[in-house]
């Protein structure tokens, strides 16, 4: 019996001890909500004493220890007296960390004080934002970035009162940062999942994203799901539709579908009419379409020569200065007159015909050669090249003075070339 009422006296006098010290902890806490409710805040103390519960395992997990501790620290985070600054230079994160597992807790257990909770999470959440901003700007912190952003999100899907959005405080703010650290660590997969929570935003309208996603899809071979990435910011956003099929012609370019290509020039020139590029690019798709003219035998100048010559020549009424138009619409002129001079022997009948235009042809393309070399646009091989091209078409023309004068200046360059590479 002696033995059982001494058992009992420890059990509770371990009892008493464990209540007093959780009474203890809790005062602790509520010593805290006294000193930040205070005109004049004392908050070595209060820091102190949140850090004892904070540390406590009877109170390490209560609501209120997680809202104090974030207030206490989101003051020492905005505060401007730097000696109170200075008391922790994590106080953001902490800040943070203990909003965040404040509203785990459901409304009723925060109902008591969501006051005080309004008053300080606003800014705890901008100190995670403007930390994660500031980490995003070097390489190498994505996983720190994401921490920071981490804990802005989860006060912000939190914020009923929608404070942070009065503050412009958005969720396409920390989301863009998150895309930048990404891209500065070359973490395609975390890029792409934060270029499709940017899409996912019903009010955010923002060509970009759409386009950079079809850029990761297209580089991954993966057209088709590109190409649909872009169908959806045409629809969202119809203001940039000419961003969209910019963007639509490379994934063409990229998987060399020259009728799709052809397809989107067109709708490009339909809505931009002025658009200098738009002719120029479909005067090289019309240049390279030109063959099935040569294979069927068709007579240029015909659809394919045709349509490539008058584009070529409308991209350089809007754009004068665009030499690739001009040299490009030389070379078509080369290869129209180059198939002309091979129907004399096939069709004998007319051949002083085709021997006539084949020459018109080269005089015209001639001329315009020189146009370029005279810019000096043309340099290393791509001149030798051009060079020795003109040196053919004044031998067709019969033109020797032309052939000697190209002649020359073709092995000039070669021979500079050459040494050069020496």
């Amino acid at each position: 019996m002696k033995k059982n009422r001494i058992l009992a006296g420890v059990v509770s006098t371990i009892c008493l001890l464990t209540t007093n010290n959780i009474i203890a902890q809790t005062t602790k806490v509520k010593t805290v909500r006294n000193l930040m409710s205070a005109d004049e805040k004392n908050i070595t103390t209060a820091k102190y004493n949140i850090d004892l519960a904070h540390d406590h395992p009877q109170t390490n997990n209560s609501v209120d220890m997680w809202l104090w501790i974030g207030v206490v620290y989101a003051f020492i985070g905005v505060n401007q007296d730097t000696s109170i600054v200075n008391m922790d230079k994590d106080a953001a994160q902490k800040a943070g960390e203990s909003f965040s597992k404040y509203f785990q807790f459901s409304e009723d257990e925060r109902s008591d004080t969501k006051d005080e909770a309004k008053s300080y999470y606003p800014a705890a959440a901008v100190l995670c934002f403007n930390k994660g901003y500031q980490l995003s700007t070097e390489q190498g912190n994505f996983s720190k970035v994401k921490q920071y952003i981490g804990y802005a999100e989860n006060i912000l899907n939190n914020d009923k009162a929608a404070l942070l959005a009065e503050m412009n405080l958005t969720l396409p703010k920390m989301y863009i940062i998150m895309l930048q650290s990404a891209q500065k660590d070359t973490l395609e997969n975390e890029e792409i999942n934060y270029l499709k929570k940017l899409i996912a935003i019903p009010k955010y309208f923002n060509a970009y994203v759409f386009v950079r996603l079809s850029e990761i899809y297209t580089k991954n071979k993966d057209f088709d799901k590109a190409l649909e990435i872009l169908a959806k910011g045409k629809e969202k956003i119809p203001s940039k539709a000419g961003d969209f099929l910019n963007a639509e012609i490379s994934i063409e370019i990229d998987r060399n579908n020259i009728a799709a290509l052809l397809t989107k020039f067109n709708e490009g020139i339909a809505h931009e009419p002025d658009n200098a590029l738009y002719y120029y690019n479909r005067g090289t798709i019309y240049s390279m379409l030109k063959n099935k003219e040569i294979d069927n035998n068709i007579e240029p100048p015909k659809y394919y020569f045709k349509q490539g010559l008058d584009d070529f020549k409308k991209s350089l009424q809007l754009d004068p200065s665009n030499l690739d138009a001009s040299f490009n619409e030389a070379s078509l002129l080369v290869d129209s007159a180059n198939f002309v001079y091979k129907l004399r022997s096939k069709f004998p009948d007319k051949y002083e015909f085709y021997d006539k235009l084949c020459k018109e042809i080269y005089r015209s393309a001639l001329d315009k050669l020189e146009l370029i070399r005279q810019t000096g646009s043309k340099k290393d091989s791509e001149l030798i090249d051009m060079l020795k091209t003109m040196k053919s078409i004044s031998s067709k023309l019969g033109d020797d003075e032309s052939r000697k004068k190209y002649n020359t200046l073709y092995k000039e360059e070669e021979a500079k070339y050459n040494n050069s590479n020496q």
